[in-house]
Order: structure tokens, then C-alpha cells, then sequence
């Protein structure tokens, strides 16, 4: 009973000392039984190494696919919609994808040597080389070959043998965790024979096992929050992304779907898993380009789709990536109904602008400062006696010199509506062209660029030629008015003088006069 007793004391001691009770135990071992606590200690270095190193270097490895395909999905997204949101993005992940490699390859530099590790490297710088150069396009308003770059067929290789140099990272990692729980067994065999013939040393030496175990728990647990972590940060980047984003398997069946694409459709992010791509209504052009592209051999894939929404059609810029060895697929959707509209706004626009231009009874045009016809409708072909507009502007090389009779005018029209912008009813006689000359008006305006300089005039022409020829007919006409009004008054004025009393007088008085009294 006193030894029960005694040793009831003494493990309740350990239980409330476990340091001192490890040093204690330690120590005796070490010093008795060297072999044993070689053994041991042994053991826990490895344990030890798998505990911090080994799970912290796969650890590593997670982050740097996950801020890979981060930093993939930024640029692309930079392309695909111009917001220079996902650059800032971009610059915030990439600084730690780099230091996750550099630590990794600090704890196991023989998982990243040779030429498969050298042929990652260049393989992410070039990827890296190719981002920067798609957000430089994307800043020169190049977006769409942006995009052509980031879907590429050098990007996807490139793409392809990093992420075949990140897999044999992993692979090593493994393999070296592997190694070392191996190594410990072999260790913890070698302790435990030890031990069986050291039985006065075998429970506190499990007792150390047991709490090596409880590190190994706790670091393991440790390494699961944080993959929870990293879950919850890239389903919440996901989340905030403003567009549909779904994952399908080869079956295209839903694996899961981000809240954008939940919210059109009103319904819950889990109600989507487990549907049919074609069990939406409105689905059908989407759906038929997933199961296309799931039974294809293609790795990557983009389309624009419409797609009814609620009863209303919406347009969609869809690009796919296969991933799992083919096994499924993530889809990404950028709503561009918006520019679907302006499109289609612009076309009927233009449609409308080229009829009123091919149609109109007035000649319209288009010509440079220096001197030549950009653009000429059928009417001002037709007023100059061309054939086509085609005619006339392959043959008027110099308009000053071949269609103004009065070059002057041609430098009073530019002095004009250089300086007022605009000019109205300006008259000039021009050569047709078989060489007649008519009159034209003309009403036109300048057109600058954003500098301020005149990239061209447009306007309207009239042929005014027979009005021209009526008012010379009728100003004729007022002439030779005027001239019978004159000689009417005339007239009339030599009739008043003949009648009035003094010419009567002076009449009587010459007859009166004898003419040769008087001239004699």
C-alpha cells in the first residue's frame, strides 16, 4: 500500500511538472542508459524537422500554387476588364509568392535544384515577364491583346512547366516527409528495443514519445487552420469578384459556384452543387459550350454567350480552365451586355450615317488640309460629272489647282474656316470633269484632333449653277429695265417742257422774229 501510494505521489508530481519531470528523465536516461538516449533524442530531432520543417515547407508549397493562380487570375482579369483594381492586386500577392519560394527553397534546397528546378525558374519569370507586359497593353487601351497574351499558347506552356516544377516540389516534399517519418519509425523501433531491455527507463521515455506525439498534433492542427485560412481568403477573393465564376466536373455537373453567379439566379451558393449545366433555364448556349469543351481536348477556352437571366438576355465574355488532370473545370464570366449595346448602338448608327451619306441629294464630303478628297458620297461624284466617288477621288489630287476656277477662293475658304471653325454659303466656280465650269456652294467645318490640329473639313455641296444663271438673267433683265424707264422719263420730261406756258412763250416769240433782221 506505501508503494502504491508512493507512486500515486510521484506521477501526480509529473503531472504537475512535466518539465521537470522530461529533464528528470532525460537525464537519468543520458546518463545510464546512452544508447536509449541516443535513440531518443535521435527520434525527436526527426519528429522534431517533420513537425517544423517538413509541415511548414508543405505549407509553403500550398501557398505558392494557391498565390500562383492568384496572381494568374489577376492579370487576367486586368486584361479581360481593364480595372486597374486587379494590377494593385497583382503588385500586393506577388511579393509573397516570392518570399513563399525563397523560404521553401531555404528549409529543403534539394527539393529546388537541378534542371528541372532551373526550368521553373525561367518558366515563372517568363510567366511573370508576360504579365507585366499584359498590364503594360492593358494601360495602352490594348486590352484584347492583353488577353490574346495571357491565353496564349506560350503562356499555357509556360504555365505548364511551372506547374510541373511545382508538382516535383511537392512530390519532394513529400518524399522528404516520407523519409523522415520512416527514419523516425526505424529510430522509435531502435528505442523501443532499447527500451524493453531498459525497463526502468521505458515509461518516461514514452512518456517523452507521447509528448513529442502531442507536438506533432498540435503543429498538425496548426497547419489545418491555416489551410482553412487560405480556403476562406480565396472562396472570399471569389466572392468579391464581379462576375460568375462556377466549378463543373467532366460531368458538367456543379461542384460550386461563387455568390455573383448565386445572386442572378437567385439562389443559394449549395443549391448549385449537384446541377446539371443544363438544368438552368436560359442555360442553353452556356451549357452546350461547357459540355463542348469538357469532352475537347483543349486545356483552356474563351467565348462570348448570351445567356437569359430571369427573362432578360445578358452577354457574357466565358473563359474556361481545365484543371485536375482534365477531371474538371473552372469557368469564369465577365458581364459585357454593356458594350454588347454600345456595339450594336454604333452599328446602327453607322448603318444609318452611310445611308444618309450614300442616299443624300446634296453632295457631302471629306477633305484634307492638304489638299485631297478622303471621303465623297455619290451626289458629289455625280455634281462633278464623275462617274463614281472612287473616280473622283483617285483623280483630284490637288483641289485648288483642279476644281477651283479661282485658286484664290480655295485659300479664302481655308483662311475662313481655319479661323471661324465653320463657313456658310460660300459661292465658287469649280471645273467638272469633262472641263465645264458651274458654281458650287459649299457649308463645312473644321475637325481637330485632341492637340488642336485639323485632321480634316466635312461638309455639304450644292450645285447652284442654274440659280447663278437666273440671277445673271435677271440682273440683264433689270438692265435693260432700267434703260427703257430712262428713256420713258425722258420722254415724258421733253412732253411737260413742250406744254408748259414759258416754252409757249418763247415759241410765240421766235415765231414772231424776223431771222434775217436778225442775223442780218
Amino acid at each position: 500500500m506505501a508503494m502504491k501510494r508512493y507512486l500515486a505521489h510521484l506521477f501526480q508530481i509529473s503531472i504537475n511538472r512535466p518539465v521537470a519531470t522530461v529533464v528528470v528523465a532525460i537525464s537519468l536516461t543520458l546518463s545510464l542508459f546512452l544508447p536509449l538516449g541516443w535513440s531518443a533524442w535521435n527520434a525527436y530531432q526527426t519528429f522534431d524537422q517533420v513537425i517544423v520543417n517538413d509541415f511548414r515547407l508543405q505549407y509553403l508549397v500550398g501557398s505558392i500554387i494557391h498565390l500562383d493562380e492568384v496572381l494568374t487570375m489577376s492579370a487576367r482579369m486586368n486584361a479581360a476588364t481593364g480595372d486597374t483594381r486587379w494590377e494593385d492586386r497583382y503588385n500586393d500577392f506577388e511579393p509573397q509568392l516570392d518570399a513563399a519560394i525563397k523560404e521553401a527553397i531555404a528549409i529543403a534546397p534539394e527539393a529546388y535544384e537541378g534542371e528541372g528546378a532551373a526550368q521553373t525558374d525561367v518558366a515563372n519569370q517568363k510567366l511573370v515577364e508576360m504579365e507585366v507586359q499584359a498590364f503594360d497593353l492593358v494601360r495602352s487601351q490594348q486590352q484584347a491583346a492583353a488577353a490574346d497574351l495571357l491565353f496564349s499558347a506560350e503562356y499555357e506552356q509556360q504555365k505548364a512547366i511551372y506547374a510541373e516544377g511545382i508538382q516535383r516540389g511537392l512530390q519532394a516534399t513529400q518524399v522528404r516527409i516520407q523519409q523522415n517519418q520512416t527514419n523516425f519509425a526505424q529510430q522509435l523501433i531502435l528505442a523501443s528495443a532499447i527500451a524493453a531491455i531498459s525497463l526502468l527507463m521505458l515509461l518516461p521515455i514514452w512518456w517523452v514519445v507521447l509528448q513529442v506525439l502531442q507536438r506533432y498534433l498540435e503543429a498538425r492542427n496548426t497547419a489545418e487552420h491555416a489551410l482553412h485560412e487560405a480556403k476562406d481568403q480565396l472562396e472570399a477573393v471569389l466572392d468579391a469578384v464581379p462576375g460568375p465564376i462556377s466549378w463543373i466536373d467532366s460531368g458538367g455537373v456543379y461542384i460550386g459556384v461563387n455568390r455573383y453567379l448565386a445572386s442572378s439566379w437567385s439562389m443559394s451558393q449549395g443549391a448549385f452543387i449537384g446541377k446539371s449545366v443544363n438544368s438552368l433555364n436560359g442555360n442553353t448556349h452556356l451549357a452546350k459550350f461547357l459540355q463542348s469543351f469538357l469532352t475537347s481536348s483543349e486545356e483552356s477556352d474563351s467565348r462570348t454567350i448570351e445567356v437569359e437571366i430571369q427573362g432578360i438576355p445578358r452577354y457574357y465574355l466565358v473563359a474556361v480552365q481545365k484543371y485536375q488532370q482534365g477531371t474538371a473545370a473552372v469557368s469564369v464570366g465577365i458581364d459585357i451586355t454593356e458594350r454588347k449595346q454600345a456595339e450594336e448602338s454604333l452599328r446602327i448608327a453607322e448603318e444609318n450615317y452611310r445611308s444618309i451619306f450614300e442616299n443624300a441629294l446634296e453632295g457631302i464630303f471629306q477633305s484634307s488640309p492638304q489638299g485631297y478628297f478622303i471621303s465623297v458620297n455619290p451626289a458629289l461624284a455625280k455634281i462633278y460629272g464623275y462617274d463614281s466617288p472612287r473616280e473622283m477621288i483617285e483623280s483630284i489630287t490637288h483641289i485648288s489647282e483642279q476644281l477651283y476656277v479661282d485658286a484664290e477662293r480655295r485659300a479664302d475658304f481655308i483662311t475662313a474656316i481655319e479661323e471661324h471653325g465653320t463657313v456658310k454659303d460660300f459661292e465658287y466656280r469649280c471645273y467638272c470633269k469633262d472641263g465645264s465650269i458651274i458654281w458650287t456652294q459649299i457649308d463645312a467645318r473644321v475637325v481637330r484632333g485632341n492637340n488642336g490640329h485639323v485632321l480634316y473639313y466635312e461638309g455639304i455641296v450644292q450645285d447652284i449653277t442654274e440659280r447663278k444663271n437666273r440671277e445673271d438673267q435677271l440682273r440683264k433683265q433689270l438692265e435693260e429695265l432700267q434703260i427703257e424707264i430712262d428713256h420713258k422719263q425722258r420722254e415724258e420730261e421733253v412732253a411737260i417742257l413742250t406744254t408748259s406756258a414759258y416754252f409757249q412763250e418763247v415759241k410765240q416769240e421766235l415765231a414772231s422774229i424776223n431771222l434775217d433782221d436778225f442775223w442780218g
